[in-house]
């Protein structure tokens, strides 16, 4: 299978950078991947662990993290050390069927309405409340997470059906925060 190549954007409380992602081919159960910015290169293996959890070992240095996707995003948010904030890739997205399982769930119940907090962090502000009209992508809650605030977007356009959070409230990482009725 020959390999295929994306172009990405990392989007950090270190700003954005551009990435190229090529999926490379699978040696059983991990998805590997080869990712170059600028000069340098570095060789990915990810691998469910359960739920939204992961096991990502990079250039043989392993971090959990977290994968939650969030409309045409994934949001990531690597578990400990010093690399520990959050941050967003935004591009085009590999083929679902190379995708490891967890995320192919994730992605397929994106366009369901149900939007699930994709890390854990606080509730700064509510943008849309019950009742009002949302578009695809627009913003619908703020979280701050790692000093940095998230916008999270609607998967689908409807009606604000529910809002189950509040401000100030600190939520675990999969909470739902609303539900939009398509």
């Amino acid at each position: 299978m020959a390999s295929r190549k994306e172009n990405l954007i990392v989007q950090s409380d270190r700003g954005e950078h551009a990435v190229t992602v090529e999926l490379l081919p699978a040696e059983g159960a991990e998805t590997r991947y080869r990712a170059s910015s600028g000069d340098a290169t570095f060789e990915i293996e990810l691998r469910h662990l359960g739920d939204d959890m992961y096991s990502l070992l990079v250039d043989g240095v392993s971090w959990e993290a977290m994968l939650s996707w969030n409309g045409p995003s994934c949001d990531v948010s690597l578990l400990g050390g010093a690399l520990g904030a959050p941050f967003r890739l935004r591009g085009a997205v590999f083929e679902e069927s190379r995708m490891p399982p967890r995320a192919t769930a994730a992605r397929s119940a994106a366009g369901s309405g149900r939007l699930l907090a994709p890390m854990p962090g606080k509730v700064v502000a509510i943008l849309k409340k019950p009742g009002e009209r949302v578009s695809q992508g627009e913003g619908i809650i703020v979280m701050e997470a790692m000093k940095m605030e998230n916008e999270l977007t609607a998967t689908v356009s409807g009606t604000m059906r529910d809002v189950q959070v509040c401000p100030g409230e600190t939520v675990e990482a999969g909470t739902l925060l609303a539900v939009i009725e398509p």
